[in-house]
């Protein structure tokens, strides 16, 4: 069994706080990604933060949007983790 856990939250600094605290306890960390349609936007704002975030930790992303692929694509080329 792995357990992943994951961060939900709007606040960037917050979701560092916590990576900070769960990232040297387990190898992966789910961070989740909201379009505001598929379902209210509780999370950070962009896909972009994703370099910003300190771990050694992998980051999983749950892209929750009614279109993931139109959410995230335009972004890759840009996010360094990928």
């Amino acid at each position: 069994m792995i357990i992943i856990p994951t961060i939900l939250e709007k606040d960037l600094e917050e979701i560092k706080r916590k990576i900070s605290i769960v990232g040297p306890h387990f190898k992966n960390i789910q961070l989740d990604l909201c379009d505001g349609q598929f379902v209210p936007n509780i999370t950070f704002d962009g896909i972009l933060e994703l370099d910003n975030l300190e771990t050694d930790a992998i980051l999983e992303v749950d892209i929750m949007a009614i279109e993931p692929c139109e959410y995230v694509l335009p972004h890759l080329k840009k996010i360094k983790r990928f």
